[in-house]
């Protein structure tokens, strides 16, 4: 569903009552990701090699609880991260 918006840049759903795994098709690549404080669950897959333009990622106030640090470090650009108030 989201594969499709090629040029989208900023991408913000928080406060929504979202549950589930993040859409590996949502992880295109916007600059900016906002899912901040909803109900998502499970692993955290950033496939941070096709998220070239990615800068700001917000994923605070969740339920994620598997650990994310090995995906990052391919994050090149990425300049906030929150992941505060979860279960990692």
């Amino acid at each position: 569903m989201f594969a499709s918006l090629g040029k989208l840049e900023k991408f913000s759903i928080g406060s929504n009552n979202f549950n589930g795994t993040l859409p590996v098709s949502l992880l295109n690549s916007p600059s900016s990701l906002d899912l901040y404080n909803n109900s998502l669950n499970g692993p955290v897959n950033l496939n941070c090699s096709t998220m070239v333009h990615l800068k700001s990622l917000r994923l605070g106030s969740n339920n994620f609880s598997a650990s994310i640090l090995h995906s990052l470090f391919s994050c090149k650009n990425l300049t906030m991260l929150n992941f505060g108030h979860n279960n990692l």
